[in-house]
Order: C-alpha cells, then structure tokens, then sequence
C-alpha cells in the first residue's frame, strides 16, 4: 500500500542556515521511515518550504533526498515567501535551483506567492514556469510589472501543446496574479493569456488595478476562451464602468452566463454602479450557479443596485447556497436594506447565510429592529460597523439576542444613545416594524 505523504517545515520565519537544514533533512527521513513498511512505502505529493528563507547553501543539504524521494512523485510545491530578507544575489540563486531541480517534475500546483520576483526572478524560474504538468499558479504579490507579465505570459502560453513555438490551448486551471503592479499593458497581456484557458476553474486579479481598458482585456479573454468551468472569480479593485467604449460589465455578464458552476464571485470596490450590478445580477440568474460567497461591497449601488439584488435573493434559485453576503459600504440607505436585502433574507426558505457584510451604510434603528423580531438562526456573523444612526440600547438588544445563537453582531463602540429611543418615538418606530414584519409573513405564505 502507498501512503501520500506531505513534507513540510516548521519553525519562526527566519533565513533555515545550514544546521536548520541538516535538521530538517533528519525530519522528513523520518517521516518517511515512519511510513515505509513491507507492506508499502512513502510517496511524497506534497512539499511545503513556504514562509522561510532559503539560501542556495541550505538547500543543498537537502537536494540530494529531493533527488532520490520527492523531484519524481510531488505533485504540489509550495515555495511562498521564500526569499524575503535575502540578498538580491542570494535569492536568485535561490530561485535558479528550484527551477534547475524541478523544472521536469510532475508539479500541478505551483505557489510562488510573496517572492520578489522582478525581471530577473522572472528569468531564474522560467525552467520551473515552463512545466506542462502545472495547473495551478500563484503568482499574489511578486513584484511583476507589465514587461514581467508579458514575459510570463509568453511562457505559460508556449508551456503545452506539441509545438512549443505555437500557443495553445492551456490545460491550466487556476491562476491567481493579485497585488501586482501589472498595468494596462499587462492586463492585456493576460488577457490573451486568458482566451487560451478553455478548462480555467479559478481566476484572480485582485487589487492589481488594471484600470478600465485594462479590465475590459481581461474579461474579453474570459469570453473568447468560451469558458465554461469557473468556479472562483475575484476582480477585486477592477474597474468596470467610467468610459465611453465597450463596457467590461457588458461582457463580465456574458462570462457569467456561461458559469453554471461558480461558488465565489469577489466584485468589491468595481465602481460598477446600479446598472453594472443590474447587468452582474441578470448573469448569476441566467446561470444560476451554486453560489457560496458573494461579494458587492463598494460599488455605489444605489436604490437600482439593490433592487436588483434583491431580486436575486427572492425570486431565483441561485443564492440557495449562499453562505457569506457582502453589500457594505455602498451607502445604501434603510428602506432600501429592509425592502431588497433583510426581507428577502428572512422570507425566503432559499437563503441560509453565516454571514451578512452591512456596514458602511446608511442604516437606522428600524433595521436593527426587524433583525431583532425577525431572527436570522443560520447567522454566525453580522457586521454592522460605520453605521451611526442604528442606535446603542438596539444594537445592544440585537447582540444578546444573536450571541443566543452563536452568531456576533460587530457595531461601533462609540454609538450614541439613539433620541428616537424615548418611549414615543419608540412606538412610531415598533409601529412601523410590526406593519413591515406583516408584510414579510403576508408574503411568505
């Protein structure tokens, strides 16, 4: 019998030196010895070296057992973070022997993550770039710019196929390139990257700031890719709307038309406005995928934008999975929460959410109220913060009742004493829920 074992490095996150290294030899060879019987053996699929300094020194000390047990069986490296404080010269050496010792291995999953990587990183690695075995690729905060990006590209689209002097199609299935300064020019880049990635299941280029042309590229190269297999999308810090061209949300819809299987969709901070969230929600609904995670937080919804959503949430299957909602900060103001989001929520037998993103709005003691006479039992965390006229006794009221039930209500600490809290004004307000919660029961029958 074959046991799949993973190797992996522990300790602070310092720069291994020589002794550390000669340690953690000692360690895997005994993890392996502890799985190698007369009944079977060890086969590593997984090395993790993340989140420490390596020095070309230290890691001969370790090639040889790469050599012998891990370079022909792992499937999955984890090199993250891993030339931090180094030298320039150091961590380029480094770099050279990751990809001279696993340029041939079976790597499907790649995580370079959090390494500086540049024009000159770019070329070390490109050995280990250039493995047709790799499916997924983490490339989140590594310091590339529109040259490196163009380079990367040429790569990966040259990486498979039988001439490796002509692009094409990728078998690549996930490929995240957040926190990059990558450009207008780069996003093109990976736009045409993009069209050549019929099988890509996740996809991210959050707060890489492609600007508006940068993202229409980007999500033209989902299109023309006919994708159909997306399972993950972040643009978070995209643009979608502002110019006078072709609208990225006009073709982001078409994508997400042809995304029956997406469970994560992070659009936050997109300036997509009322109409780029009506077009974004008339995709889910044309889909209707198995959503988990939707994140619309930032987008200047207005009363269009939440409307729109709130149909989502009513009248279609799609959010029947949905777990984790994020709508703040869109300045939304309390009818329009009541009537498109909280009602929706309550009525529906469909929506089951862990957790609801409200904060940064312009939510009142009513909302609180409807919360509170309305329990969310599936609720496990409801943020609430930066909205300074719900009032402390009923965002109070609203904590105790939730921590019952396992879930946080987050609110600010400094919430005045709301005035509408006095015995009058409080019947006007209990007056108006009670009319509203009968309008919920009325309409859930």
């Amino acid at each position: 019998m074959t046991v799949h074992v993973t190797l992996h490095t522990s300790g602070p996150r310092n720069v291994v030196q020589v002794a550390d290294a000669e340690s953690i030899l000692q360690n895997f060879q005994a993890t392996l010895a502890r799985y190698t019987t007369d009944d079977g053996s060890a086969l590593v699929d997984k090395l993790d070296l993340s989140g420490r300094a390596w020095p070309l020194s230290s890691l001969q000390v370790l090639e040889a057992f790469f050599e012998a047990h891990v370079v022909d069986t792992v499937r999955v490296l984890k090199i993250d973070d891993i030339i931090a404080s180094l030298p320039t010269v150091d961590g380029l050496a480094s770099l050279r022997w990751f990809a001279r010792v696993f340029q041939h291995a079976p790597v499907a999953v790649l995580n370079l993550n959090d390494n500086a990587l540049g024009t000159r990183g770019m070329a070390e690695i490109r050995p280990l770039l250039s493995n047709p075995h790799i499916r997924h690729l983490a490339l989140d905060n590594v310091g590339i710019s529109e040259a490196v990006v163009a380079t990367l590209a040429t790569i990966l689209s040259h990486s498979s196929g039988d001439d490796p002097d002509t692009p094409g199609p990728l078998q690549l299935q996930s490929l995240s390139l957040g926190r990059n300064q990558i450009g207008i020019e780069g996003a093109r880049s990976v736009g045409e990257l993009l069209a050549l990635c019929p099988h890509l299941e996740s996809f991210s280029y959050a707060s890489s700031r492609p600007q508006l042309a940068g993202t229409l590229a980007l999500v033209q190269g989902l299109e023309k890719s006919e994708v159909t297999s997306l399972r993950y999308l972040n643009f978070e810090d995209c643009v979608f709307r502002g110019g006078d061209g072709e609208d990225p949300t006009q073709v982001l819809k078409t994508v997400l038309c042809r995304s029956p299987k997406l469970h994560t969709l992070l659009l936050p901070d997109c300036e997509l406005g009322p109409a780029g969230l009506l077009l974004v929600i008339l995709g889910i609904r044309y889909a209707k995928p198995p959503l988990t995670v939707l994140d619309l937080s930032a987008n200047n919804a207005g009363p269009g934008g939440t409307y729109a959503l709130g149909e989502l949430l009513e009248y279609t299957d799609a959010p029947q999975t949905l777990q984790s909602l994020a709508f703040d900060n869109n300045e939304v103001e309390t009818a329009d929460v009541l009537n498109c989001v909280l009602r929706p929520v309550i009525r529906s037998p469909r929506v089951a959410l862990r957790e609801l993103r409200l904060e940064g709005n312009e939510l009142e003691g009513l909302a609180l109220q409807l919360l509170i006479d309305n329990p969310i039992p599936s609720l496990r965390a409801l943020h609430l913060e930066e909205n300074m006229d719900i009032g402390r006794q009923r965002a109070q009221r609203l904590q105790a009742l939730y921590q019952t039930m396992g879930c946080v209500v987050y609110v600010d600490e400094n919430l005045e004493i709301d005035e509408n809290d006095d015995h009058d004004e409080e019947q006007k307000d209990d007056d108006a829920v009670d009319a509203l919660v009968d309008s919920v029961k009325g309409l859930a029958v």
